[in-house]
This record gives structure tokens, C-alpha cells and sequence, in this order.
């Protein structure tokens, strides 16, 4: 697998191997770093039983640790492991552990060891999870403090994860100009220390996205579509469920429902099969949308889309996700012609929010509850 060439499928034999050595050395914080790439690597290809192990190993050794180094690593990677899973609640509370012990001058060259700073790592993802549970402001701090630790910290790849991965805060709250301004400038980054994969996957895999999202459907399809061919290929697996959910959106738009189709139905698979949950209510959510379409107008398989959508979302306590799904679902009702049912279904859900009255999800729900008084 070419973007993991630091781990194999043959990661428990890596691990003894590992492990016997950094004991005969003494060398704990070695361990630590070949641990974390092992968690990192099940992680990306949506290993989460593995990568969890692993990161219990990484725990067992803070006790004779007094830098705190496998606690701020162990940290980081169950805080984005609990992310990818949907468990945003359990993500958020790893998430500030992680900054209770990160220490900038005991911790910043962890970066050269790992390819990741911790609290980089924490908070690129971190921004998602806020997001998720309701808070788009706090998502948007979050998202500008990684980035700027990120630059303090000079590290190339770290840098631009921080500028791609680090800005799905900035996605899900439709600032799409940003997400592709820095998109460009990760892409100058690979260019300049010739990462051919960030080049030609990571960068138009994230400005795809935005596109996408910014309603040019056909480059930003072209885009994503290039960028998770190789991602996947990869072996990566990290993101793809909304990734395709938005690719969905962009071939139905361009009048190609029949693809929209198959890829919604692989989304779905792929989460099954993974735990990857993330964005599984999305997912649904398009479906809905999807299925509501003038091309395809199967009106009660898009309702029950669209509720499905938020019964994932509050089994998740996310709140972003339910008020997509809750504002989608009313104003399909609203067409029903039941625009009561829709506001009573809409208006606490809006009404629990107290910031991020700028973004887009908000002023739609807003503006909708308005045509629904």
C-alpha cells in the first residue's frame, strides 16, 4: 500500500517485533512512535478494532513515562477513532484529556517522530466533532487553532493535513472558498517537496469537496472522483462515506441518477461493513434527497430515508447532522402539504442551538421555519 509504507497488512508481526526491541533498548518513546503509525494505519483503512488495540498499548506505557508522551499520542488517536465511529461525545471528552497534558515544549518534536503532531491530529478532527455535537463556532476556533500550531511547528506533511484534513470544519459549515484557498496552498506545499500522492489525491480529493459543495458539480466531480480513485487504491478509507455521499448529489444534479444510485447503495455497504459512521447520517439524508429528485420521485422511500437520517443523528447526540436531516425531512412535509407536523418536527432542533447563526444550516432552518409559522 504506497501512501502507508510504514505499516503492512503484516502489522502484528511489526508490533512484536517492535515492542521486543524497544524494551531490549530501553526506549519507550520509540515504541510509542512505531505504535502510533501501526493505530494510525488500521485507522485510515478503517481497521477500528486493531487500531483501538493498539492504542491500548500505547496507554499501558504512561505509567513510566513522565513526558507524558504515550498519553498525548494514545490520546489523539482514540479521539479520531471514536470520531470515524460516530462517537462524538467520547471523541470531544479524549480530545480535552489531550490538551489537559500536551505540553508545546515537551511535545513539539513529536512531529518529526510521528509525521502528526498529537494535538494537530486532535484537533483536525477535533473541529468535525464539534460540528457534529452542535457547535459550529467552537468547530470554526478549533479548525484555526490546529492550523496555526500546524505553521509554528514548520512540519511539511503535518502542515498539509492540517490545510486539507483540518478543514472538514470549515466544510460542513459551507465556507467553501476557504477549504479550496487552502486546498491551493497545500497543493504548493506537495509541489514543492514533491509528494506526488498529496499532489494528485489528498489536494483534489478536499477541493473536490468544496466544489462540489459551491455548486460546480462537474470539476468538482472530476476532482473528487481523481482523488478518492487513488485514496482508495491507497487503501484509504477515512472520509469516503461522505465523500461519495456529496459525488451522489453531484451526478444527480448533472442528470445521472443511475450512478447516484450505485454509489449511495456502495456508501451504505461500505459503512456496514466498516463502523466507519461518521457521516452516516448524511448519507441517509441524501438518500432522501436523492430519492425525493424529479428524477426518480419515490416520495415514501424518501421520507423514511430522511427519518432514518435523524435517528442515526440523535443516536449520535449530533446535533449537525439532525438539523440537515430534521430541515430536509420538514421541508418535504411542507410539500405534503402537513407544514404543522414539519414545523413542530423542525423548531426545537433549531431552537437548541446557540451559535453559528451564520452558517448556511442555520439560516435555512430559519428561513424555513418562518414560511412554516
Amino acid at each position: 500500500m504506497a501512501m502507508f509504507g510504514w505499516a503492512t497488512k503484516d502489522a502484528p508481526d511489526t508490533l512484536r517485533a517492535a515492542r521486543i526491541l524497544a524494551h531490549r533498548l530501553g526506549e519507550m518513546e520509540k515504541l510509542v512512535s512505531v505504535l502510533n503509525n501501526i493505530s494510525a494505519y488500521h485507522t485510515m483503512i478503517c481497521e477500528f478494532s486493531n487500531a483501538a488495540e493498539v492504542v491500548n498499548e500505547i496507554y499501558s506505557l504512561r505509567e513510566s513515562d513522565p513526558h507524558a508522551v504515550a498519553l498525548v499520542t494514545a490520546c489523539a488517536q482514540d479521539s479520531m477513532i471514536k470520531c470515524w465511529q460516530g462517537n462524538f461525545v467520547e471523541a470531544q471528552k479524549l480530545g480535552d484529556s489531550l490538551l489537559d497534558v500536551y505540553d508545546f515544549e515537551k511535545h513539539k518534536d513529536l512531529v518529526h517522530r510521528h509525521n502528526h503532531d498529537p494535538k494537530c491530529v486532535s484537533l483536525s478532527w477535533g473541529g468535525l466533532t464539534n460540528w457534529a455535537l452542535g457547535w459550529p463556532d467552537q468547530a470554526k476556533q478549533t479548525s484555526s487553532e490546529q492550523l496555526e500550531l500546524a505553521r509554528e511547528l514548520g512540519h511539511a506533511w503535518n502542515l498539509i493535513w492540517a490545510l486539507t484534513g483540518g478543514t472538514s470544519a470549515m466544510l460542513l459549515r459551507e465556507e467553501t472558498s476557504l477549504v479550496l484557498e487552502r486546498a491551493a496552498e497545500a497543493l504548493t506545499i506537495a509541489q514543492e517537496h514533491a509528494m506526488d500522492f498529496v499532489e494528485h489525491s489528498v489536494c483534489p480529493f478536499w477541493a473536490g469537496q468544496a466544489l462540489i459543495a459551491s455548486g460546480h458539480d462537474a470539476k468538482g466531480l472530476e476532482q473528487l472522483s481523481a482523488g478518492t480513485k487513488l485514496w482508495r487504491a491507497s487503501g484509504g478509507l477515512i472520509w469516503v462515506p461522505f465523500c461519495q455521499a456529496m459525488m451522489a448529489q453531484a451526478l444527480t444534479r448533472l442528470g445521472r441518477p443511475d450512478e447516484a444510485a450505485k454509489v449511495i447503495e456502495e456508501t451504505l455497504e461500505l459503512i456496514e461493513a466498516t463502523g466507519h459512521r461518521n457521516a452516516e447520517a448524511e448519507v441517509h439524508r441524501i438518500k432522501g434527497w436523492f430519492l425525493q429528485s424529479d428524477l426518480i420521485q419515490d416520495l415514501s422511500g424518501a421520507e423514511r430515508s430522511f427519518m432514518k437520517a435523524i435517528d442515526v443523528a440523535r443516536s449520535q447526540q449530533a446535533k449537525g447532522w439532525e438539523l440537515r436531516a430534521a430541515t430536509s425531512l420538514a421541508r418535504f412535509w411542507q410539500s405534503q402539504g402537513k407544514s404543522h407536523e414539519a414545523h413542530d418536527l423542525l423548531a426545537p432542533v433549531h431552537s437548541w442551538f446557540t451559535e453559528g447563526f451564520d452558517t448556511l444550516d442555520l439560516i435555512e432552518a430559519k428561513a424555513l421555519l418562518d414560511e412554516l409559522a
